[in-house]
């Protein structure tokens, strides 16, 4: 399910419709990205998307109720 996930509201929330929870998972997602895959991304997209996997995926899809 996407318990993150929230009706838009108009002006609040245009866009991506996410909740304040929500958005939080998708930050610190980039922040474990950012802290354990940074190097690897730049140079390679399947060894990214295995270093995202390995070490970012498990924790995003707990925070973010998408497992």
């Amino acid at each position: 399910t996407m318990d993150c996930m929230a009706e838009g509201d108009g002006d609040e929330r245009p866009a991506a419709n996410l909740t304040e929870d929500c958005a939080l998972c998708f930050a610190l997602d980039f922040l474990c990205l950012a802290n354990h895959c940074a190097f690897v991304c730049q140079s390679n997209e399947q060894e990214c998307q295995a270093c995202a996997e390995e070490h970012c995926e498990d924790d995003f899809e707990t925070c973010s109720g998408l497992n």
